[in-house]
């Protein structure tokens, strides 16, 4: 491990002086990998009274934890459970718990899992609490647990929770409609500037666009579809410098480029990286327009690009319709239509909708996270919004309000709209650039953020959160150092 240790300080210090430019002063956005996990709607807390007839009380929660990895034994993986805070949602009750403890998952025939906690709940000190082993009700790293108060303290207040959380990673998004913050001096925001959930601004839209050689420089061209990448490493090729690549919501002209189109995808390095014809030539759109447009990009568990258009068309070479809702693959092929990607929620609408498909991440499992165009309401989850974030596992991942909650918009909306989304989150802790292993590829990319301290609009491989990027930091990558999803 020193010798390692030793040939990597050597490396990051000589990747120091020679430097290489980074994307939006050089920090990259998988930020720390702390293993944050998200109480998602879902969870509860159950207040109940087991010796007297008051009606038991059915608390939505919200709230997060860190799940730490520990030793992992024969039979099962371990993790210690910290820090994890909750707050009751809803104007009528008043609930709040601070809890710690463990959990595992394993088993030697079926998969299962067991958590216990102990801590405060509205003040009520030394709760404990225990799932027992049980099936699993998810697939990891989702968590979706039953836990009951062990032994009951009160039996006037006795506790029972379930909880659904989900591991919570940087995620940028772009909305549709513009927003003022409520933080004093805060300046308007674009529907064409890329944020951040921990509110803000990663990139201004011209910041985009800066480089594309649109004279005369205009304000905003809008930002429909957006995904962050090393591109020589998609290539396998050339120095591993990040880059943004996205869709505009307009046709506009450049000095350097031609026309740009609503349908092609740009990069902020100043590059068509596909046009709109490139995208859907292998559909053999029939009969050809002139352009498609682009709602959401993204990368499919194979490294292809996945896309969706704006307009749906005939495909002669499948010898389907296509629908603007449909995530459609470079190859040619459907990777899931919009039917698959809502199959597991309960639309109550009596007549069928074109639900559209505003954004996309799909994950290296193969879930997708994403955003539609058109409002619905559920059987389960009631009305889902234009800008929630959902995933075809069938949960609701995040509201548009708790997207929007950490810039406290001033304008009175229920829902600003998602057009763009990428998220950042990875096996490995140190899988910087999630190709599914740990190498210099990586190596290169905590180098461009070492001891940088200029930029706080992105965050940087800060393993320990202690927002600095140092030697202890280091070790912990070096510890991940060829290490391998296989």
């Amino acid at each position: 491990m020193k010798r390692h240790l030793f040939r990597l300080t050597i490396g990051l210090l000589m990747l120091a002086v020679c430097g290489w430019d980074c994307l939006v002063c050089g920090a990259h956005p998988n930020g720390s990998s702390c293993n944050q996990y998200r109480l998602i709607e879902g969870s509860t807390l159950v207040d109940d009274c087991t010796i007297c007839g008051r009606p038991t009380l059915l608390i939505p929660i919200r709230g997060s934890f860190y799940l730490e990895p520990n030793e992992i034994d024969p039979l099962f993986s371990n993790f210690g459970v910290r820090d994890l805070k909750f707050t009751s949602v809803g104007p009528y009750w008043t609930y709040s718990g601070k809890l710690e403890g463990t959990y595992r998952m394993g088993g030697e025939v079926a998969v299962v899992q067991q958590m216990k906690l102990e801590g405060i709940i509205n003040g009520i000190e030394g709760l404990e609490f225990d799932s027992n082993l049980v099936p699993l009700q998810a697939t990891f790293p989702w968590i979706e647990i039953d836990l009951e108060q062990l032994p009951p303290t009160n039996p006037l207040q006795t506790f029972r929770l379930h909880l659904v959380a989900v591991a919570w990673p940087t995620v940028w998004f772009s909305t549709e409609v513009s927003f003022t913050p409520s933080a004093p001096g805060a300046t308007k925001v674009s529907d064409g500037d890329l944020l951040s959930v921990t509110g803000q601004v990663v990139c201004t839209n011209n910041q985009l666009t800066g480089r594309l050689g649109i004279m005369p420089i205009v304000p905003d061209i809008g930002l429909d579809a957006v995904m962050w990448l090393i591109p020589s490493l998609h290539q396998q090729k050339g120095t591993p410098t990040p880059e943004i690549w996205f869709s505009a919501e307009r046709d506009i002209f450049s000095e350097t480029l031609g026309p740009l189109h609503d349908g092609d995808l740009l990069s902020n390095a100043g590059r068509i990286v596909r046009t709109y014809a490139d995208l859907v030539a292998k559909f053999s759109p029939m009969p050809p327009v002139p352009d498609f447009g682009l709602d959401a990009i993204t990368l499919g568990p194979d490294g292809k690009l996945l896309f969706s258009t704006e307009e749906g068309f005939f495909s002669e070479k499948l010898g389907v319709s296509i629908s603007d809702g449909d995530l459609l693959c470079e190859d040619g092929r459907i990777f899931k239509t919009i039917g698959q990607l809502l199959a597991k929620f309960q639309p109550i609408e009596p007549r069928p909708i074109q639900f559209g498909l505003d954004a996309a991440y799909v994950w290296p499992s193969g879930e997708v996270w994403f955003s539609i165009e058109a409002d619905f309401v559920d059987s389960k989850w009631g009305r889902i919004g234009h800008g929630d974030i959902l995933s075809d596992t069938g949960r609701v991942v995040a509201r548009n309000s708790e997207l929007l909650a950490p810039f406290g918009p001033i304008e009175d909306l229920a829902d600003f709209g998602l057009d763009g989304l990428e998220v950042f989150g990875s096996v490995l802790r140190a899988d910087f650039d999630q190709d599914g292993n740990v190498d210099f590829r990586d190596y290169a990319v905590l180098a461009t953020s070492w001891r940088l301290n200029c930029c706080t609009t992105c965050p940087a491989p800060d393993f320990n959160c202690d927002r600095k990027v140092d030697f202890t930091d280091l070790k912990i990558f070096a510890e991940n150092w060829l290490a391998d999803v296989e």
